[in-house]
């Protein structure tokens, strides 16, 4: 929440930033005990010094932070000489790609699990099927007779499947996008939070059928006016 812009009292202050009775004004710099030292929330709270009532109207503690996790997409199988069991094994699956998390403290790590990898040999020569798209990537296209399945783009999305070789042989199947996780939640500014990406998946190799790579996973935040997007392991402090 955050405090009265208009008239605002001791308990205000008391219930957004705590603090210990009897209350006292100096509680209340910025960067001290109990006010973050960074966040839009807090902005022109004094650090020192002089310190009244006017300077903690409108103020918070806490930011409203909106979240997108995105795993990452899985790797096309391959086309074959032959066709196997279709689609449920013939010759395997490519890999899946990698899960994705964000996490920090207070509140429950969020995990968006990676897409699964595409049968190879799985269907009719020439019927190798897309990688699956994502909410931020396109599935990587189906290869030609004899020819490679694309890359998935972007973020999530899945590779495409190998085609098969003339008349007799398997075509691959598409990897599969990852999952993908969307909400919000509320933190007190000056947080760390932990983004953990993974790698798409790798297209299984057979040349020249090989399946396409799935794309890479991908976090994207925002609070205030800050909306970083990630698609590489790293740390963020809410500021």
């Amino acid at each position: 929440m955050t405090t009265p812009s208009g008239a605002i009292s001791f308990s205000d202050v008391q219930t957004e930033f705590g603090g210990s009775n009897p209350i006292s004004l100096s509680e209340y710099y910025r960067g001290g005990s109990n006010v973050p030292s960074v966040g839009a929330g807090t902005s022109g709270i004094p650090t020192s010094s002089t310190i009244s009532a006017d300077n903690l109207r409108g103020r918070s503690k806490t930011a409203t932070v909106t979240y997108d996790v995105l795993g990452a997409g899985g790797g096309g199988g391959a086309g074959y000489h032959s066709r196997g069991a279709s689609p449920s094994g013939g010759n395997g699956t490519a890999p899946s790609g990698g899960d994705a998390s964000l996490s920090g403290s207070g509140f429950t790590t969020i995990t968006s699990t990676g897409g699964s990898g595409g049968h190879n040999g799985a269907f009719s020569w020439d019927a190798p099927t897309a990688g699956q798209s994502s909410a931020h990537g396109t599935g990587g296209a189906a290869g030609a007779t004899d020819n490679p399945g694309g890359d998935g783009s972007g973020s999530g999305a899945g590779g495409g499947g190998g085609g098969g070789r003339n008349s007799v042989g398997a075509a691959g199947q598409g990897g599969y996008a990852g999952t993908r996780n969307t909400g919000s939640f509320t933190l007190v500014y000056g947080t760390t939070l932990t983004m953990t990406i993974g790698s798409g998946g790798t297209g299984t190799t057979n040349s020249p059928r090989n399946g396409g790579d799935g794309s890479g996973g991908r976090v994207s935040l925002s609070w205030d006016s800050e909306s970083p997007v990630y698609t590489s392991s790293t740390t963020r402090v809410v500021n």
